[in-house]
């Protein structure tokens, strides 16, 4: 009898081993991400991940675990810039609430990241501008680690905020999108791909991103 330590589809052997993988390939500056809270993630509604490009906690620390950070976002002075969407986004999608004027404020639900997944493509730490060629090169290096990695936590919802076509297509295993305006959305088996703009971006309001993603989510 396998002894593996799978809780739910999540393969916590194999997300260890991953983890791994990157801490030695990266050797003193490699940031961990993934999980926050096993338990809460397990427990709720929908199995939420986001992906992101690369970590940055604005102290050019070299080696650090994002999971941790995520226990207390707030103690980020500008953690909204990023988390506030993402907070929003996922509060609603686990509470099923379609319009963001009904959202709690984004300092009452931070805990929200203790229920949800995160990971970045670029496992190093980087600046408050990301190179979309440099975040590409480290992707089709990686790009077997990380699709195993997302595989083991087995989300329902995958939201690839990178903007890189290539992953939303990896995980789709081909090209069947569908446009929901300037958002894209796919499903493969029970698993729904969103992909977006970055949390942080200047193009749409953040009104229009959330009902977006609500609506990306009701297309399949």
């Amino acid at each position: 009898m396998t002894q593996l330590k799978c809780l739910n589809m999540i393969n916590i052997e194999e997300l260890e081993k991953i983890d791994k993988y990157f801490e030695i390939k990266y050797k003193g500056s490699f940031v961990s991400d993934g999980i926050t809270n096993i338990d809460k993630y397990l427990k709720a509604r929908k199995k939420i991940l986001w992906i992101l490009k690369e970590p940055n906690d604005g102290k050019d620390v070299k080696s650090w675990d994002q999971r941790e950070f995520h226990q207390n976002i707030k103690k980020y002075p500008n953690w909204k810039r990023t988390y506030k969407l993402i907070v929003k986004c996922s509060w609603g999608i686990l509470n099923e609430i379609e319009s963001y004027n009904k959202t709690e404020k984004e300092d009452n639900i931070t805990d929200v990241m203790h229920e949800i997944a995160f990971i970045n493509l670029k496992k190093t730490s980087g600046g408050s501008n990301s190179s979309y060629s440099e975040i590409e090169k480290y992707y089709i290096e990686d790009k077997e680690n990380i699709l195993d990695q997302i595989k083991n936590i087995n989300p329902e919802v995958i939201i690839n905020c990178t903007r890189l076509e290539d992953v939303s297509k990896d995980l789709l295993a081909d090209d069947n999108f569908m446009k929901n305006e300037c958002f894209y959305v796919g499903k493969k088996d029970n698993t729904i791909v969103i992909h977006a703009f970055h949390p942080n971006n200047r193009k749409i309001k953040h009104e229009k991103y959330y009902d977006l993603i609500m609506k990306s989510l009701l297309k399949c």
